[in-house]
């Protein structure tokens, strides 16, 4: 999946900075989805969240029991954001670092916030879910027959207009969905916080075919959905953050590619030509199926994977809270994270087998990207004879010591918004957060960096300030057999996946 971040500020062109950090952290497909995602293309949005707080003290998990209340147990305030440009956003500190992180130890109560506990709501449980479903039915139904009509790109950019043209709705659904969720809200730094572990229904099983990944996903999502009310309102939670966070670079509308149902619905009568008022409607018939199946948005599926942690932001400001980032986090094996990449991960070949690296004398390395040369060129990476083997990265491979692993990153505002509440500053300090926690923990960061200029990302967010400070490398994996012989061949720079990497 995908994600995005931000330069912090100060720097020169802060724009282009920020757009080029868009990008998308394509690792670890929850439950091993059989959904690959294209590997080189720009990522994601500019900006999200997350921390290795993983879960909130004071949270009860999905799978303890939930009553039905008359009320939210949080009073929300609905408050649009149709005067926005002559809103001006909270003062906040002159670094992004300097921003302070809501404590998982500091619950929110209705009388100690202003922001997410101000105004009370009249909107029932159904009628919440109601909408939230209905936005995003609307938005995946534009979103695929755009799809339909042209191709992934032209449909990502579409429905990320889509997305800014109904931010209100979308801001309000969320602050109404929220008090349902039962999710507590973290305070006392700079921004809250909400959070939640996924629910253990069932064993994770990363070798399962793509058939019977698909088969096992939908049977955990109906004994989620059967949890009661609070299912019901996270997953339309979840279902609306993936449309506020769609992009041009990234849409998060499928659980599941939607390709192979268009295809189906091409060979059905009058349905063959793009323009046909058949095939459209099909299209539109076919959404709410997918949906029941599949869910909504891929956000959804960090509801069902008790490896994974859902945190989202919300940023204060005079208009009220603003949602601001969404982050998945996960912990596996780094085996297990890098066999779950797109594209089938960095280690393929001989490499791709776990028997292969166990083997004696086999060697690995990172090889360190090079900054201020063109992406294909040799002299972006160093050389490969001056690599030396790590045998602490060997070490990790063949362990089933748990890494954290960055799965998805977004913004929850359309870039406008983005910008002038500044909520870079909020994932710059939960990003560097989750980093100097791991470091503390000895565990390891790893995440793909599926774009186009990997090189150019990791020298304008990775591997500066305050997040390279506890020693974030970025490149590619390198094996061979013994060292004895040559590092095996590389393969060609469309097959390479670049990782970002910070060792314990």
């Amino acid at each position: 999946m995908a994600v995005g971040c931000s330069t912090l500020r100060g720097e020169e062109n802060t724009d282009n900075a920020l757009e080029m950090a868009q990008v998308r952290f394509n690792v670890a497909r929850p439950l091993n989805s059989p959904r690959l995602q294209p590997l080189k293309r720009p990522l994601e949005t500019e900006l999200c969240a997350a921390d290795l707080a993983f879960e909130l003290p004071c949270q009860k998990k999905f799978g303890d029991g939930h009553s039905a209340a008359k009320r939210p147990k949080l009073q929300l305030q609905q408050n649009s954001i149709e005067k926005k440009e002559s809103e001006a956003p909270e003062k906040r500190t002159a670094g992004a670092i300097q921003l302070k992180p809501a404590e998982p130890d500091q619950p929110q109560t209705a009388h100690q916030h202003t922001n997410l506990g101000s105004l009370s709501s009249n909107c029932t449980l159904g009628d919440a879910v109601k909408a939230a479903m209905a936005l995003f039915t609307e938005a995946f139904i534009c979103y695929s027959l755009e799809k339909d009509r042209t191709d992934e790109d032209v449909a990502s950019k579409f429905v990320e207009k889509w997305a800014a043209e109904h931010y209100a709705e979308l801001k309000h659904s969320i602050l109404t969905l929220l008090p349902w969720t039962g999710l507590e809200v973290a305070t006392g730094g700079s921004y809250d916080v909400v959070q939640f572990q996924g629910r253990k229904l069932g064993q994770v099983d990363v070798s399962r075919s793509s058939t019977e990944h698909f088969n096992h996903f939908k049977k955990q999502l109906q004994a989620f959905r059967a949890g009661g009310e609070r299912a019901c309102a996270c997953e339309a939670f979840c279902a609306v953050l993936a449309v506020i966070a769609s992009r041009g670079e990234k849409a998060w509308m499928e659980s599941f590619d939607v390709d192979d149902d268009l295809d189906d619905i091409t060979k059905l009568p009058l349905c063959k030509t793009k323009r046909s008022a058949r095939r459209k409607t099909a299209i539109r018939e076919m959404i709410p199926k997918k949906m029941q199946e599949e869910g909504a948005g891929s956000f959804c599926e960090s509801l069902l994977d008790p490896r994974s942690t859902h945190r989202i932001t919300f940023c204060r400001g005079f208009a009220g809270p603003l949602p601001a980032t969404s982050m998945t986090i996960r912990r596996m094996s780094l085996w297990d994270a890098l066999q779950t990449m797109d594209d089938g991960g960095p280690l393929k070949g001989v490499a791709g087998t776990k028997k292969w690296i166990s083997g004696a004398g086999r060697q690995f390395a990172l090889q360190d990207l090079q900054f201020g040369h063109d992406e294909a060129s040799r002299r972006a990476r160093t050389c490969a004879r001056s690599l030396e083997p790590d045998s602490q990265l060997r070490d990790l491979l063949r362990s089933k010591k748990p890494v954290i692993v960055m799965d998805t990153l977004a913004a929850l505002a359309p870039r406008d918004i983005c910008k002038s509440h500044r909520l870079s500053e909020i994932v710059q300090t939960e990003l560097a957060r989750v980093f100097q926690e791991a470091k503390a923990r000895g565990e390891a960061v790893v995440f793909c960096l599926g774009t186009s200029e990997p090189c150019k990302l990791a020298e304008k967010v990775y591997l500066r300030p305050p997040l390279a400070v506890h020693g974030m490398r970025c490149g590619w994996l390198r094996w061979r057999d013994s060292a004895e012989v040559p590092w095996a061949r590389e393969f060609t720079l469309y097959d390479r996946t670049a990782v970002c990497l910070q060792m314990p």
